[in-house]
């Protein structure tokens, strides 16, 4: 079944994103950060067998207002354009909520209005994280950002996910990051 990822994103400030970081540095005294972006993650599955299903996503996207608005969001398909920066130092974290939500309702929308053959809908949150790397190896920093910004485990520990009802994981930035 092939499937085919959407990275959207606020084409204007991203005030949950500027608030994040200010905290993280400000509150949580973080001070290796140098970058936060956030990404809404959509993941579409297709029929095996569906012809570009790249060009249907790009037509599901443009033609309606159900999975993003395109007035203020814009998004890109299957990675994120590679920025200047050494990947070694950028760190994605995928945050999956527990909560019931209405991605089934959204399927069924989506195909009977735009006659495409999706099986599956899947939305996370994705936060790109840039930090001063101070020559230590990526698991190291895995487990420092982990336990300083990640994973709300105190006021003054944590801030990106909430474990009562979400769960996160570490995705390679070569998974993520185009050419």
């Amino acid at each position: 079944m092939p499937t085919v990822n959407i990275f959207a994103y606020q084409k204007n400030l991203d005030l949950h994103c500027i608030s994040a970081k200010e905290a993280i540095s400000q509150f949580l005294g973080f001070d290796r950060l140098l970058n936060l972006r956030r990404f809404r993650m959509w993941e579409f599955s297709f029929v095996n067998g569906s012809e570009n299903p790249e060009q249907q996503i790009n037509d599901v996207l443009t033609g309606s207002y159900q999975i993003l608005n395109p007035n203020n969001e814009g998004f890109h398909i299957s990675t994120i354009p590679r920025k200047k920066v050494d990947i070694n130092a950028v760190f994605y974290v995928k945050v999956t909520t527990h909560i019931a939500d209405t991605t089934d309702e959204l399927l069924v929308g989506v195909n009977q209005r735009l006659g495409t053959v999706l099986t599956d809908l899947n939305k996370s949150i994705l936060w790109e994280i840039t930090v001063d790397m101070d020559h230590e190896s990526r698991p190291i920093m895995e487990k420092v950002l982990e336990e300083k910004i990640v994973i709300t485990t105190a006021r003054d520990k944590g801030l990106l996910v909430n474990p009562l009802f979400e769960s996160f994981e570490f995705i390679e930035p070569k998974k993520i990051i185009g050419a």
